[in-house]
């Protein structure tokens, strides 16, 4: 906010010493050329600068700001008389002096002189200077320094005398000068009935902000000219009112006190609001002409990039990116930082066509060539802006290092990925020895060639770790990235080479423990029912082996001694021989010819999710994925024995 108000502050100050010069010498003989040089300056330098800094044509506004320097000169030869008369007539424009304005008395006498002279019909030119010293036009005529009465006026332009063609000059109470030239209006607006002398009228008022009483010499009748307009034909019992009315401070009677500063600010912005804007644009054009050429510095940071390892040639914002001639060859800093600072320097102009950013590519073109300090000087900009200058900063010039890399291929197993499981439901555990890679287990690494070959030796084959969230309850499949150590030696995988892992994610499987039970000879086939009384089960076989697997039944975290846990298989233990049936079918006996081999069945009475309070779950908390299994570990299958016949012998 406070750079903005310096800037205003800035051009405001401008505004109101061009304003104030061109105030002083417009008024002079030269005016015409005043003007004709104002509008060349206002339009052809800063409208064309304005128009070569839209459009970006460098050349024309080359050759604007070289020639300001020769127009301002040109400007102090030219006029080097009116700044002479300028600067001595400074001290007497002060707003604490005393107006220029006549008094109540001076204006009477002069109306009494004008009125005299229209009856007779005497021309008459009498001019009251007010703000605007009329010091150039008393010079054209004869001094006088006689205060104002009514017989001088009417002496000064009786007929026939030397002084009476031209104009008096009236200040205050004095008559200063008579005989004086005026300069014509050269509007083509006004009536063609109006003579020379009525010209000169509007003439002075359209360059200065004095009032003239014209009286013409043919008609007899009395005009008023101010601010380049022409009133005509006043009464002339009302001329003294009209002058009151126009030269009088603040609308009463004359006084001898100048008007306050406001009101004169007023009054000139309603006068010369023309001049006041076109000084205005051209402080305008000035300040930003000088704002622009005004050298400045500007830091950037780049980040130096290998363009192998990103896989582009144009560089992003912030961005230095190195291009090597060859597909097996990289470019990296010796440093190992990749963060440069780049001082720019320049005029301040310029800096607007840089984007506020930096961003080139130094591209080597000799296959030999092993590296060395990054010359600025060859890098080719994106944003290449003339007249800027491009050093690195304090921390110097970044030693390139060239590296010749390789490709090799190697061969992953499930050890080399590494899973963090942290997250993963208690109840669920990876398979480590059911991973499985996609399309295969073989792995394509590029990098410098020192370091492809000690990879998997004195280097270790670094993954980046898998991480498991707690919904990955089926497995996860992911794509195989070098760990941070490898990238951070510039190894890379090809785009085309990519490996995913398969991680099996499955709940976890607890032995609860082991029973016997008896196995029970049965008959599920009611046609075969005669087959009970001919079989048996050997002694051998009377009992089956069992092992209890639970699924997700037990958290793989848990400690086996632990109080729950131990209750926890007691409990499933208890529940598998209440409700575990284990029978043979003889019904499944094969004929007797072809063997005697029966399977061992296991069936259940009642299932366990029915009423799983029983092993001190909520059912609510069940996620359907959780198991109760039974395994035999003894023998499937038993030889079943033929019932020996019943003895007939009597005893």
């Amino acid at each position: 906010m406070l750079t903005y108000l310096s800037w205003g502050l800035q051009i405001l100050i401008l505004t109101a010493g061009i304003h104030v010069f061109l105030r002083f010498v417009r008024t002079t003989r030269g005016n015409p050329l005043i003007r004709g040089l104002f509008l060349s300056v206002l339009v052809g330098v800063v409208g064309l600068w304005g128009l070569a800094t839209v459009f970006q044509l460098e050349e024309l506004k080359h050759i604007l700001e070289g020639s300001t320097g020769f127009i301002v000169i040109g400007l102090a030869i030219v006029f080097q008389p009116e700044l002479r008369r300028a600067i001595a007539q400074i001290g007497e424009h002060s707003f604490a002096k005393r107006t220029r304005e006549p008094t109540a008395e001076a204006l009477r006498k002069v109306a009494a002189a004008v009125r005299n002279m229209a009856s007779r019909r005497e021309g008459a030119l009498i001019c009251f200077e007010r703000e605007h010293s009329l010091n150039t036009v008393v010079e054209t005529g004869s001094t006088i320094g006689a205060r104002v009465s009514r017989r001088l006026l009417e002496s000064v332009f009786h007929p026939g005398g030397a002084l009476h063609d031209g104009a008096v000059i009236v200040r205050e109470t004095q008559v200063v000068a008579a005989g004086c030239v005026l300069p014509l209006s050269k509007h083509d607006d006004l009536d063609r009935s109006v003579g020379t002398r009525h010209r000169a009228a509007v003439g002075l008022t359209e360059e200065s902000d004095a009032v003239v009483v014209v009286v013409s010499e043919e008609t007899g009748s009395i005009s008023l000219a101010r601010e380049g307009r022409l009133a005509k034909d006043i009464a002339p019992e009302r001329i003294e009112e009209e002058l009151r009315a126009t030269l009088e401070s603040n609308g009463g009677a004359a006084s001898s006190r100048g008007p306050g500063f406001l009101t004169v600010l007023a009054r000139s912005g309603r006068r010369d609001f023309g001049w006041l804007a076109g000084s205005a644009l051209l402080a305008w054009g000035s300040w930003y002409a000088a704002h622009q050429s005004i050298r400045t510095q500007l830091d950037f940071m780049l980040h130096v990039i290998d363009g192998s390892t990103v896989g582009r040639r144009v560089p992003s914002a912030g961005e230095l990116l190195i291009l090597t001639p060859g597909r097996n060859m990289r470019a990296r800093t010796k440093s190992g930082n990749e963060l440069f600072k780049v001082s720019v320097s320049g005029p301040r102009g310029q800096f607007s066509e840089l984007g506020g950013t930096l961003r080139g590519t130094f591209e080597i073109d000799d296959p030999a060539w092993e590296g060395g300090p990054l010359d600025l000087s060859s890098v080719r900009w994106e944003e290449r802006v003339v007249g800027l200058d491009y050093r690195w900063g304090s921390s110097g010039s970044p030693e390139l290092v060239i590296e010749r890399s390789a490709t090799r291929r190697l061969q992953l197993k499930p050890t080399d990925i590494v899973v963090d499981t942290t997250r993963v439901d208690p109840y669920f555990e990876v398979r480590a020895a059911e991973i499985r890679f996609d399309p295969g287990p073989s792995l394509t690494v590029s990098g410098p060639e020192s370091v492809v070959a000690a990879l998997g030796e004195s280097i270790p084959l670094e993954l980046q770790p898998i991480v498991l969230a707690p919904t990955d309850l089926d497995g996860v499949r992911e794509r195989v990235r070098l760990g941070k150590s490898l990238v951070e030696r510039n190894l890379t995988l090809p785009d085309d080479s990519g490996v995913h892992v398969f991680i099996p994610v499955l709940p976890v499987q607890r032995n609860a423990g082991s029973l016997r039970k008896d196995i029970a000879l049965v008959c599920l086939s009611p046609a075969k029912k005669d087959l009970l009384d001919r079989w048996t089960l050997p002694a051998n076989s009377q009992t089956a082996g069992l092992t209890i697997v639970t699924s997700g039944l037990i958290p793989a975290n848990a400690d086996p001694g632990s109080p729950a846990v131990l209750e926890r298989k007691a409990a499933i233990t208890r529940f598998v021989e209440e409700n575990l049936r284990v029978y043979v079918d003889v019904a499944e006996l094969p004929p007797p010819e072809e063997g005697r081999s029966a399977e061992v069945h296991l069936a259940w009475v009642r299932d366990w999710r029915d009423n799983p309070q029983v092993f001190g779950l909520d059912e609510s908390t069940l996620g359907g994925w959780e198991d109760l299994s039974v395994q035999l570990y003894s023998e499937p299958r038993v030889l079943l024995e033929p019932v020996p016949p019943a003895s007939t012998e009597n005893p």
